[in-house]
């Protein structure tokens, strides 16, 4: 079994624990070991660190990376893999590989093996988002096309749910780069123009893959439905989706500490669908 080195940055275990716990689940089934990182830092971001001082971005990124100089470095946020991917780019270290979840379940697991291990389907209409850092900017980090991705979309239907169109897609949900700390009516008013076109298509959820994204949608809609704007789709990170058609327990997945959730959707990640049918 490959072994690698979980950085779980700081919203995960500060806001959304389950998201680890299904991480390390997930992986575990896949046949992967994942360690904790110990002794780890803040990234730091790279929409607010970077953006003000380069050089205390790269001191801050390169500590974090020389806990572990010749292993893989796995994060499940697109600011932490932007920030440790572009430092240990910059750095000049290639014995160390820093990978993003997502990406790496498309190119090195695949979805052959993945729906190999799913033990109950998720027929779920989803809304992914995939965040502004994992894509861009493309010349370095390679991952799939900027404008029109398509690895986490069929991902989403290796378990059985259905990857929902929509027009605003690749929109900024509006959390990162300091906006949601310095300026939350931004934020907001971004994310109402974003959620919009998914109030016509029913969708049960919106399926992530960065916590940051994840506590705008999930905070965010709260705070949208104090001023009278109601949208009310929970919002699941993807390890959570993948872990539940692995078969965990729905009181595992962390579903706790989401603040916008429905009866409808945790009965549906708790039937799922018979592999049978």
């Amino acid at each position: 079994m490959k072994e690698m080195v979980f950085y779980p940055g700081c919203v995960i275990p500060n806001r959304y624990p389950g998201v680890e716990k299904t991480m390390y689940y997930a992986m575990e089934k896949l046949g992967y070991i994942m360690k904790p990182m110990e002794g780890y830092s803040c990234c730091p971001p790279p929409g607010i660190v970077r953006s003000v001082d380069e050089e205390l971005w790269f001191s801050l990124a390169t500590r974090n990376l020389s806990l572990y100089d010749d292993r893989t470095i796995m994060t499940a946020c697109n600011g932490c893999f932007a920030t440790l991917f572009d430092a240990n780019r910059l750095s000049g270290n290639g014995e160390r590989e820093i990978r993003h979840v997502v990406e790496f379940l498309y190119r090195d697991v695949g979805l052959e093996k993945i729906k190999a291990r799913v033990t109950k389907f998720l027929p779920l209409k989803v809304a992914v988002h995939y965040g502004c850092h994992l894509l861009r900017p493309s010349i370095y980090r390679e991952v799939d096309s900027p404008e029109n991705p398509v690895i986490l979309d069929v991902l989403v239907e290796a378990v059985g749910a259905e990857s929902v169109p929509y027009p605003t897609k690749m929109v900024c949900c509006g959390g990162g780069g300091g906006v949601r700390a310095g300026h939350r009516e931004v934020a907001l008013e971004i994310l109402k123009r974003k959620l919009t076109p998914l109030k016509v298509l029913n969708v049960d959820c919106i399926v992530v893959v960065c916590p940051l994204c994840q506590h705008q949608f999930d905070v965010g809609q709260v705070e949208l439905k104090n001023e009278g704007v109601n949208f009310n789709i929970p919002v699941l990170h993807y390890s959570q989706l993948l872990a539940t058609a692995f078969g965990l327990e729905l009181e595992m997945l962390g579903l706790e500490a989401h603040t916008t959730m429905t009866e409808n959707l945790q009965e549906k990640l708790e039937k799922g669908e018979d592999l049978e049918q």
